[in-house]
């Protein structure tokens, strides 16, 4: 059994790298808590930021800090790989996202040969402390390898790759492996009742709806703040049993205040009007009471600002405060200002099979918000 107990989520296809963070009991079945997830492909740490002694500001103070360093990839591997029976991974995102007016939904994943790599934690880069901002940069991830002599006999030091482009410096230790198709797995808890995935050839063996389609789905077949169930006959060629699992979807983000106005010439695009010389307070539902909301703020490409990160306790409330927002520069137009709200939700899940190692269920919810220089 493999019990979820947290996901921080991202959304992604077939080449995401999923790593978990479960270890084994002296029960051989399998028990922890799924962690973020590392992604090579798809629709996408924050900086860990101290006071000037280097204590942990308090909630509300101003996270600014010097400029990050580096932090090493995978320098604390969890135990429990076995090489010779490493077992099967499994996967599945799901996601909103509304931005521009326009709204859209992902549900997608897969399974594929459990890695010695899934048992890599993310490296620690700190995290803002919550219901607080900074301009600080996120650290520069060290590669974990300069060749094959860096990694175990059957990895590969690889980069990460951007658009087919390898990207210099991101190299780490891989295990070449395809999405295994282990027939299909039904999901119900939908408004319109139960859904099957299937595998899908044409997204390199990700799981999507009907084993069609790029894994979205349409955003008005999901309910909100609801339990779902998912089931499998698993495969024997893949040595997997059959799955059983449960898992909740949180409620509905949106967000309630300020009201929004429409951008002038872009019908339909919503912005929020924002003066530079004062408080912003952003108001929002949905979402987990326990979950973390992220904002990432831009403006202007021209305008010699810099980009300001938040990390904000889900309780409905939080106010950027109008030293940051001049920090952005924001330019004249609506469409350059960009906001971008991540409420990510803890993943209360549980999914057990005969033959699973590894699993990651994770929830994310994106608004991505203009704003209008008053």
């Amino acid at each position: 059994m493999i019990t979820l107990a947290r996901a921080i989520p991202t959304l992604a296809l077939a080449c995401s790298i999923a790593a978990g963070c479960s270890g084994s009991d002296d029960s051989g079945e399998t028990t922890g808590n799924a962690g973020s997830a590392g992604a090579d492909a798809g629709i996408e740490a924050a900086t860990e930021a101290a006071t000037g002694d280097g204590a942990q500001p308090e909630a509300g103070e101003d996270a600014t800090t010097e400029e990050p360093g580096a932090v090493a990839y995978c320098d604390n591997p969890e135990p429990g790989f076995d090489e010779a029976q490493p077992g099967v991974h499994f996967w599945f995102d799901f996601g909103t996202t509304v931005m521009m007016g326009q709204s859209l939904a992902l549900a997608a994943g897969g399974f594929w040969p459990t890695a010695r790599e899934d048992y890599c934690n993310e490296p620690d880069t700190g995290e803002v402390p919550l219901d607080t901002c900074t301009d600080v940069p996120e650290p520069t991830v060290l590669p974990q390898c300069t060749s094959k002599d860096d990694c175990a006999p059957e990895q590969d030091c690889l980069p990460d790759t951007q658009n087919g482009q390898a990207i210099a410096g991101s190299e780490k230790c891989r295990t070449s492996r395809g999405l295994l198709d282990i027939g299909p797995f039904t999901i119900d808890g939908f408004t319109d009742g139960p859904h099957t995935w299937k595998y899908n050839a044409q997204q390199s063996g990700a799981y999507t709806l009907d084993g069609t389609g790029d894994g979205q789905v349409d955003i008005g077949i999901l309910a909100f703040d609801k339990d779902y169930t998912l089931a499998s006959d698993g495969s024997a060629d893949a040595g997997l049993g059959a799955l059983q699992g449960t898992f909740h979807f949180p409620g509905d983000f949106q967000v309630t205040a300020p009201t929004p106005v429409e951008i002038q010439g872009m019908p339909g695009v919503p912005a929020i009007e924002v003066d530079p010389t004062q408080d912003l307070t952003l108001e929002w539902t949905g979402g987990d009471p326990n979950g973390v909301l992220n904002l990432s703020l831009s403006g202007g490409p021209k305008m010699g600002g810099k980009p300001v990160r938040c990390r904000v306790k889900n309780d409905g409330s939080f106010t950027i405060e109008a030293k940051w927002l001049d920090t952005i520069k924001l330019g004249p137009y609506a469409f350059v200002n960009v906001m971008e709200m991540r409420l990510e939700s803890p993943v209360e899940a549980t999914v057990t099979g005969t033959g699973l190692t590894r699993a990651k269920l994770s929830i994310l919810q994106t608004r991505v918000v203009n704003l209008q220089k008053k």
